[in-house]
């Protein structure tokens, strides 16, 4: 009797040691198979993240030769200039009329240089009137070394005769000043465009919000056929104390040689747009006519 119960007792505890083991096989392979299944995972981000950086890579890439296609120029004195006009004893050359030239220039033209630039300038002033601000005169120049980058600089001078017995007093006077720089985006006769960012601050009656701010803007530029010239500039002015001004100045200018005759509509948009409410200051518009003229590094104005 004894045996049998001792018997019993053995193989009981050998099933459950059986048992035992094999749940303890059971959830190491569970556990491998989960291990496996997140190595996979990993190992499938990290194809991913290698995937977006070769990608990430490439179009930088792509950017980067494009920006450097759609900026390697060469420009001629002015817009729609005939070089053969402009340089006797030659025969009119290829791209008669251009003003942005892309390409080698020694293969494409057999003759001599005929005042091919790495740099473009422009200088103009304008009448201005603006409405409830006041008339004058604004005065820019800007240009592009290299020629992705260069200087541009505004001012803007304007009068209130009813409030300041024509500014003679310091009164009714208002000027924005903007010092600064551009940067090329791309560059050909029919559309060009660069981005602006210049330090500008108002002076005058009634704009003491309105002082050592940042400008971010664009200049866009057409050239689409002779003589006509389209231009459109806007951008915003930020200050301090959560003012702000929206600008917009929209331009057509027929070319008379090296110089550009043109007028423009203007508009002025204050605001002040704080945390706890908005406040729309007002529009100001008005007209502006006036010239500019255009010129390289080394040659003659």
């Amino acid at each position: 009797m004894f045996k049998k119960v001792f018997l019993a007792l053995l193989l009981l505890s050998f099933v459950s040691r059986t048992n035992l083991a094999y749940a303890s096989v059971a959830f190491a392979a569970e556990n491998l198979s989960a291990m496996r299944t997140e190595n996979s995972e990993d190992e499938d981000n990290d194809d991913v993240a290698y995937a977006i950086f070769l990608l990430a890579l490439a179009a930088a890439a792509g950017i980067g030769v494009a920006y450097y296609w759609m900026n390697s120029v060469q420009f001629l004195d002015y817009p729609y200039q005939e070089t053969g006009e402009d340089y006797p004893g030659d025969e009119k050359l290829p791209g008669e009329g251009n003003y942005i030239m892309r390409g080698n220039f020694e293969d494409l033209f057999t003759h001599s240089d005929p005042g091919y630039c790495s740099n473009r300038f422009s200088i103009d002033t304008s009448f201005v009137w603006l409405n409830e601000i006041g008339l004058g005169a604004e005065n820019r120049f800007e240009g592009l070394f290299f020629p992705y980058i260069g200087p541009y600089f505004e001012n803007m001078a304007l009068c209130n005769a009813q409030e300041g017995d024509f500014c003679f007093n310091g009164k009714g006077f208002r000027d924005n000043l903007k010092l600064g720089g551009q940067f090329s985006l791309f560059q050909s006769n029919f559309l060009s465009a660069a981005f602006l960012l210049a330090y500008t601050n108002w002076f005058g009656d009634g704009f003491s919000d309105f002082n050592n701010g940042v400008y971010f803007g664009a200049l866009v530029r057409s050239y689409p056929v002779k003589p006509l010239v389209l231009e459109w500039k806007f951008g915003w002015q930020f200050y301090s104390g959560d003012f702000n001004i929206f600008e917009s100045n929209l331009q057509v200018g027929v070319m008379a040689g090296k110089t550009e005759l043109f007028a423009a509509w203007k508009v002025l948009s204050f605001d002040y747009d704080g945390d706890d409410f908005y406040w729309h200051m007002g529009n100001f518009h008005g007209l502006s006519l006036g010239f500019r003229r255009y010129f390289n590094i080394g040659t003659n104005l």
